[in-house]
């Protein structure tokens, strides 16, 4: 407009060209010209004036058409570049979160199997597992542990146990396919509050890589749209993020009825499964953007972002027909609109007032940007300008950067960093996204993510930069993997960064033929300190070992912490066999050299076990596997010890696996039988009571000692179930004996420490198993080991006084082969003391054992126990305990354990 005026002007009005209205000094009075000359040289032109006025007209009218097309093009593809942006913002802060998950159910995973020993889910081990690592989720409602056949085995609510979710996507995708990894399920309603729930699942595999439960967390997908909610997406448009088979996970439009759902959408699906961008689709009749991006490491998931090209477009078109509507008043107007091109130098004075105050607010938002920005002559490298966000970053003022350039202020940490940025500016005229060091005045390193264009200023080139401060980013990046590769305690590679390195180990031995050595170390003892001194100490002395593992072997080798009291040890090919034999015997006596915890002396050592690659296993799983057994070997020789895997070890692993599987189908195959061996009044030779001993006959084994099945029972957890079946059995039997024989007559049961202390609720069942069998309690003694009054508990304490409080029998077997004490005797109500076979295997010719029962015997007595005298085989082993006064004998001379027939 101001154009078609300006040329008007020239042709109607005599006299020199007003000045510009950006040049100094103009005023109204200088633009005013005389009326008469302005009416001649109208009379003078009109006919021109209409010609040309025509050719404006026509020739304003195709340039607005182009600049409006232009304009509209323009907007579209800032509207593809602001989407794809979006799209990838909100791509790598949503991976950053699922891979959070991914990794925190890995570390729980990790932390369940080693708690369960990798053979079965535990309810309360993994339900503290669960609970502890819960208050650390803030985006997950609930986690749960499905056990093998689909049932909630650990819940964080434990309301749900025992529910079956076999038939959940989660649990039927690992069955059908055991080598998925990390899965998020589809949406689901959650029962009790009816919001939308997402499950994320990771499976639990024992050693053997067997399925045997899935951990599962309920994500709140409102998390992710809180994570979303920065990003800026005009009305009509969201970001939806779908799975690759279509079902939209979560969406930024509140409310939308499509979550959970398979889309049907060909474009969306398009993006889905190809990541590929989609621009002007056609949507229920609308225009609209779309752009989708596979996430990385996670190609299941896929962001989509679309926006309705109509909202996008709505400000084009308003300003399409203000400009329409201008032009359309200028085509009316032109022929009259030199008459008033007086008035015109006003609005031309309103209009340099109205730039000016765009340039202040211009200058204000310059300033005021949160970014720092900052504008150098591309010649020499002066700063011509800066935002205030520069000065408080920096801490420089204006004064001491302007006319200034970043090299003589040795502001740039790395040179060279400096010589890419000017060399990518100087060659390409723009610098995206470079990462650089910037040293503070205070000294202060600080990152910064660069971004500059060359721009012509007064026809001198110069630099126009933006630097975003991503320091705190950097270090909250940096600390969320240390959180995830490092132990928080020992500050070791934990177990992820632990395989990670192990991995890479085998892909280099296997690429170069070379070889390396794995060891596995475990603490002996150290169960004993927790319980003795308190966690607390227990987590000093773990750090303590961990800095003797590192004093003890060489620098080029891995060290990590696993989890517990359990360590791992990578040596390198470099380390010759020689040096690992050293290495070995350092660790040995290191680790078993006195710890100083304040005032306390600890003392502990350690089982290690021995694996070589490749003999000794070619794959990861195999390696670690052979270590494992090599250190389990050198625990049960006695610890404090290496051992060297060989095949040996794998075989008795096998043979001992297939134990405990035969073992689990053993009760339901009635295959146990229960024994009694009758226990004797020496003083009257009466049978008075029995004692219950289990038997296994194995269908092709045939009988298997409980020397060799009662360990492994107790390991697996299956003593659990055993047992109370072997209750049972005596339960009834005893009720027969007291029916057809003596109406005072006992059995005493094993009860193992593993029942005590896994199992919080046996004396309830078994009391109630009792009273539904009418069978008074006095009728069964409980024997229990010295052991586990040494690993006493309040669970313990309190079983223990349930049964004594309801009448029932306590007996100490096994007295005066451990570490038993007159606190103990006293602490509890022992009704019984039974005196080892081993102590009258040699009575009749050792006299220390003779004076070792008479003296137990005087003290059992003095405390008002009855004494038990165990493996009685001779008459004269009989007369000798007669004679010291023994309440009641047992063993061959009088009858071996026997079946009821």
């Amino acid at each position: 407009m101001v154009l078609l005026s300006y040329l008007l002007h020239l042709l109607t009005i005599q006299g020199p060209i007003p000045p510009s209205p950006t040049a100094s000094g103009t005023t109204a009075a200088n633009m005013r010209v005389p009326r008469a000359a302005a009416t001649m040289n109208l009379l003078r032109v009109d006919l021109f004036q209409t010609w040309l006025a025509a050719l404006l007209i026509v020739g304003s009218g195709c340039l607005i058409a182009g600049a409006l097309l232009y304009a509209r093009y323009e907007t579209i593809a800032a509207g593809r570049g602001l989407t794809r942006a979006i799209v990838n913002v909100v791509a790598e802060q949503t991976t950053r979160t699922v891979q959070a998950v991914d990794q925190k159910l890995q570390l729980i995973a990790g932390q369940i199997l080693k708690t369960n020993d990798r053979a079965a889910i535990s309810e309360r081990a993994t339900d503290r597992v669960l609970r502890a690592h819960l208050k650390e989720l803030p985006f997950v409602h609930a986690l749960w542990v499905l056990d093998e056949q689909g049932r909630i085995a650990a819940d964080s609510d434990v309301g749900n146990l025992g529910i079956s979710l076999a038939d959940r996507e989660y649990f039927r995708t690992y069955r059908e396919h055991p080598d998925t990894g990390f899965f998020l399920g589809a949406p689901v309603r959650s029962r009790s509050a009816g919001t939308w729930l997402i499950v994320a699942a990771y499976p639990l595999r024992d050693v053997q890589g067997r399925l045997i439960g899935v951990l599962a967390a309920a994500l709140e997908p409102p998390y992710f749209e809180k994570l979303w909610g920065a990003i800026n997406i005009d009305t009509g448009g969201a970001i939806d993020l779908y799975r690759r088979d279509g079902i939209l996970m979560v969406s930024s439009s509140a409310g939308n009825p499509a979550i959970g759902l398979p889309t049907k959408d060909p474009e969306i699906l398009s993006a889905v499964r190809g990541g590929a961008a989609t621009a002007d689709a056609r949507d229920d009749a609308q225009d609209r953007l779309l752009f989708g991006r596979t996430l990385d490491s996670y190609p299941q998931l896929t962001l989509v972002a679309h926006r309705s090209l109509d909202q996008l477009l709505a400000p084009w078109r308003k300003f399409s027909l203000l400009v329409l509507a201008i032009w359309l008043a200028a085509c009316v107007f032109v022929l009259v609109l030199y008459r008033l091109l007086r008035k015109t130098w006003t609005s031309r004075a309103d209009a340099v007032t109205a730039l000016s105050a765009s340039e202040q607010k211009f200058s204000a938002a310059f300033r005021a940007s949160p970014d720092a920005i900052l504008i150098t002559r591309q010649a020499d490298g002066l700063f011509v300008e800066v935002s205030d966000a520069v000065l408080r970053i920096t801490g420089y003022a204006r004064e001491e950067l302007i006319g200034r350039s970043s090299l003589a202020l040795d502001i740039w940490c790395n040179l060279d960093d400096r010589a890419r940025y000017v060399a990518d500016m100087t060659s390409h005229g723009r610098v995206n996204d470079m990462q650089a060091a910037f040293r503070m005045r205070s000294g202060e390193v600080r990152i910064g993510l660069m971004s500059g264009e060359c721009i012509e200023v007064a026809g001198q080139l110069h630099i126009l930069g933006i630097i975003r401060d991503i320091t705190d980013m950097k270090r909250r990046e940096e600390l969320i993997w240390k959180q995830a590769n490092y132990d928080a305690l020992t500050l070791l590679p934990n177990r992820s960064m632990f395989v990670d390195r192990l991995r890479m180990q085998i892909d280099g031995a296997q690429a170069g033929g070379a070889m390396f050595t794995l060891l596995m170390i475990d603490l002996d003892q150290f169960k004993e300190v927790n319980d003795t001194l308190g966690h607390e100490k227990g987590d000093r002395l773990l750090v303590e070992v961990a800095r003797r593992i590192l004093t003890c072997v060489p620098d080029e080798a891995t060290v990590a912490r696993l989890g517990g009291d359990e360590f791992a040890i990578i040596l390198p090919a470099a380390v010759s066999a020689a040096q690992v034999d050293a290495a070995l015997d350092r660790l040995i006596a290191g680790i078993r050299a006195q710890f100083m915890l304040d005032v306390d002396r600890v003392f502990v050592s350690a089982s290690i076990g021995v694996a070589r690659f490749p003999q000794d296993g070619s794959e990861m799983a195999e390696l670690l596997r052979h270590a494992d057994q090599a250190m389990y070997a050198a625990k049960q020789s006695g610890r404090n010890r290496y051992f060297h895997f060989h095949p040996g070890l794998q075989a008795a692993a096998l043979e001992r696996s297939t134990l405990i599987s035969d073992l689990r189908s053993a009760l339901q195959n009635g295959e146990f039988e229960v024994h009694y061996q009758p226990i004797v009044d020496l003083a009257t030779g009466r049978m008075r009571k029995a004692e219950a001993l289990l038997r296994w006959h194995h269908p092709s084994r045939g009988p298997v000692s409980p020397v060799e099945f009662i360990p492994l029972a107790e390991s697996s957890g299956l003593i659990l179930e055993i047992g109370d079946w072997v209750f049972g059995q005596v339960a009834a039997q005893v009720k027969r004996m007291r029916e057809i024989a003596d109406a005072d007559f006992e059995i005493s049961i094993n009860v193992s420490p593993v029942q005590f202390h896994s199992d919080g609720q046996i004396a309830d069942r078994w009391l109630d198993r009792l009273r539904e069998m009418d069978v008074a309690p006095q009728a069964i003694t409980v024997e229990i080991t010295e052991g586990l009054l040494l690993d006493l508990t309040q669970e313990v304490d309190d079983t223990l006084r349930a049964f004594s409080n309801a009448g029932m029998k306590i007996a100490l077997d096994d007295f005066g082969t451990g570490y038993s004490s007159l606190a103990y005797l006293r602490k509890f109500d022992i009704d019984y003391l039974k005196i080892d076979r081993s102590f009258v295997r040699n009575i009749d010719s050792n006299a220390d054992d003779l004076v070792l029962c008479e003296a137990i015997v005087a003290m059992a007595h003095k405390l008002g126990l009855s004494v038990i005298v165990e493996g009685i085989e001779t008459q004269r082993q009989n007369e000798l305990m007669m004679a010291m006064g023994c309440d009641f004998g047992q063993g061959y001379l009088f009858a071996k354990p026997l079946p009821v027939r």
